[in-house]
């Protein structure tokens, strides 16, 4: 690659992905009396019940992208509010469990289908050439990731991704399986 292209292709991306972190590219719309950033832990929580027996906060943390403090935060809000509830379990009932209520559970699927529906459309603007291109860059993208993630973890103790996030989507994290299931840093 030429080096004027490297400097334009860089600076393309480079702001590419700052829009995908600051969340640009999400449907950030608030759920009933929810705020926006509570919709999402409560459809976040939803997701992750269904890929694994127990949703500790710190994977859902990972997940949201959120640090535990902020999570926290929003779990009470969420509890207060009556859509989530936290359960103790393990044999010395240290760990925590996130649970949604039915309240939850609905208020979560009318998010799940307004974000389907988004991605429905998002899909149709793009065509169906195009949706498969950006998996396979994406996927290619990530093998790359994981390569260097790989590189850098055989001078240490490497972590293994969990299975709630290395599945066919293609993504994953840098967390360590624990005993109960899937954990995430």
């Amino acid at each position: 690659m030429a080096e004027e292209d490297f400097e334009r292709f860089k600076h393309v991306i480079h702001d590419l992905f700052v829009n995908f972190r600051r969340g640009r590219h999400t449907l950030a719309v608030p759920l009933g009396d929810l705020t926006t950033g509570e919709s999402g832990v409560l459809i976040t929580i939803a997701h992750a019940r269904r890929r694994a027996k127990h949703v500790r906060p710190r994977m859902v943390a990972h997940m949201a992208n959120m640090t535990p403090s902020a999570l926290s935060q929003m779990l009470k809000s969420l509890e207060a509010k009556g859509y989530v509830v936290r359960e103790r379990f393990g044999e010395d009932s240290r760990g925590i469990d996130l649970q949604l209520t039915e309240k939850g559970l609905e208020l979560a699927k009318q998010g799940e289908r307004m974000r389907d529906d988004y991605l429905r459309e998002l899909f149709s603007y793009l065509g169906d050439d195009d949706v498969a291109d950006l998996i396979r860059v994406v996927r290619r993208m990530n093998e790359f990731f994981e390569t260097k993630r790989s590189d850098a973890d055989q001078g240490g103790e490497g972590g293994r991704a969990c299975a709630s996030h290395d599945g066919e989507d293609g993504l994953a994290c840098a967390s360590r399986d624990g005993e109960d299931g899937p954990a995430c840093a």
